[in-house]
């Protein structure tokens, strides 16, 4: 899993697995963490992540 910063923004950046490819027809998924903090950015990344996938 890569955060990555955009301004002052830090970010989730996370390739589509393949068995997901006939839903999502991105290969990478950027998504915003709201915060400006890298260490709650590393503890928001796996739960934004989690929901993405439920949903």
């Amino acid at each position: 899993m890569s955060i990555l910063r955009r301004n002052q923004t830090f970010h989730l950046r996370r390739r589509v697995p393949r068995r997901y490819r006939d839903v999502e027809q991105r290969e990478m998924i950027l998504i915003s963490l709201h915060t400006d903090s890298e260490s709650v950015a590393k503890t928001k990344a796996d739960q934004v992540w989690q929901e993405l996938i439920e949903a």
